[in-house]
């Protein structure tokens, strides 16, 4: 049973005193909960993986099924939809300031730095972290504040490309940062890590996809149209198709000069960006439904504390993981705790905003950009 749109795509409005302008769709913390899932799991198999069990007693070939698939439908695609989401959020707060008549850009410049402090602590025990990057990278956001709708696509595109090409040479940029460290000049480690496999371009992208998502609205558009929400499903679909014939094709060809390479890396960067906005129009789209609309509600709590939520489980990973080694559960019981844990993720979320409006990181990261904006 379908239910109204209306009814069930809840908006939670500013303050009164902001105008209509200012709402804030409810199904952005639904997707950020579904994706700090994603995320999850896949950090999960990633660090099982580095156990010495899976080392030393190896997987059995249903286990390696399951970590394929895991890693198919979840490696990559859960990052390209927080950083979506993250460039969507940077034109939310923009728009917000803009109609309050409040100065945003050294704001926002002092909410990435303290993201970047938050990130680099988080990093000395999480070598995975994405905060630094996303705080880094979140200057392409600044200085695209103002560009064009047509223009923020065209420079997805050319950061795209830029991907591709860097993650097809990945080899000889290795050498060239390798020679530049030779000369005494200081490349961090990720910042180098970013520019060899290409992610540098490819995450800027899809930060300014999500700036583009918040001019065009798109995210409001969906859940407001149901026919929009199966012309788009399908377009992406056949795109996912297509690109999924052509890599079984590529694969193979027994070919392994640059071209089939960039090819290939092309198929696979199509098939990532298919699949994930797959995901998101099907959240969306379940979202309607009364059944998936209780179900995803559950996500939200998740969502609005996702910087606390993104910590939590980078604790609970180096705790069960690398100091437990899992308990030597198995690959079936590391995941099956993993999920239970995300579980209680959600009970904790959701008493923590029956009794505060912000999770703890959010409200120390606020409290900081505030407090050190208002100096500059």
């Amino acid at each position: 049973m379908e239910i109204k749109p209306p009814e069930y795509v809840t908006i939670e409005y500013a303050p009164a005193v902001q105008p209509p302008v200012l709402q804030r769709v409810i199904i952005i913390d639904v997707l950020r909960g579904f994706a700090l899932f994603g995320i999850l799991l896949i950090h999960s198999v990633q660090k099982f993986l580095g156990t010495s069990q899976a080392k030393l007693e190896g997987m059995s070939s249903t286990e390696n099924l399951l970590r394929d698939s895991i890693e198919f439908l979840i490696e990559d695609k859960f990052y390209i939809i927080f950083s979506i989401l993250f460039g969507w959020s940077f034109n939310n707060m923009y728009q917000r300031a803009l109609d309050r008549g409040e100065p945003f850009l050294i704001f926002f410049v002092t909410r990435l730095t303290v993201l970047l402090a938050i990130g680099a602590f988080h990093s000395l025990f999480f070598s995975s972290d994405i905060l630094e990057t996303y705080a880094v990278l979140g200057l392409v956001l600044v200085i695209c504040h103002n560009t064009s709708r047509r223009n923020l696509l065209i420079l997805t595109i050319m950061l795209s490309i830029l991907g591709l090409i860097a993650a097809t040479y990945q080899r000889q940029l290795s050498d060239i940062t390798a020679l530049v460290r030779q000369g005494n000049i200081l490349i961090p480690s990720k910042l180098s890590y970013l520019i060899n496999t290409g992610r540098l371009f490819t995450t800027s992208a899809m930060l300014l996809f999500g700036l583009y998502a918040g001019k065009s609205k798109i995210f409001e558009h969906l859940c407001l149209s149901r026919f929009l929400r199966q012309r788009v499903l399908l377009i992406i679909e056949l795109l996912f198709l297509l690109s999924c014939m052509l890599l079984i094709k590529v694969l193979f060809t027994a070919s392994a000069d640059t071209t089939a390479a960039l090819f290939q890396n092309t198929c696979f960067a199509i098939l990532n960006f298919t699949l994930s906005g797959m995901y998101i129009v099907l959240v969306i789209m379940l979202y309607h439904y009364v059944f998936f609309n209780k179900l995803f509600q559950s996500f939200i709590a998740v969502g609005k504390l996702s910087i606390t939520s993104y910590l939590m489980q980078s604790i609970f990973l180096q705790v069960f993981y690398n100091l437990n080694d899992g308990l030597k559960m198995g690959f079936y019981g590391g995941l099956s705790i993993t999920i239970l844990f995300f579980f209680g993720q959600i009970v904790f979320a959701k008493i923590w905003l029956r009794y505060f409006k912000y999770g703890p990181v959010e409200w120390v990261w606020r409290r900081l950009t505030y407090a050190i904006s208002s100096r500059i």
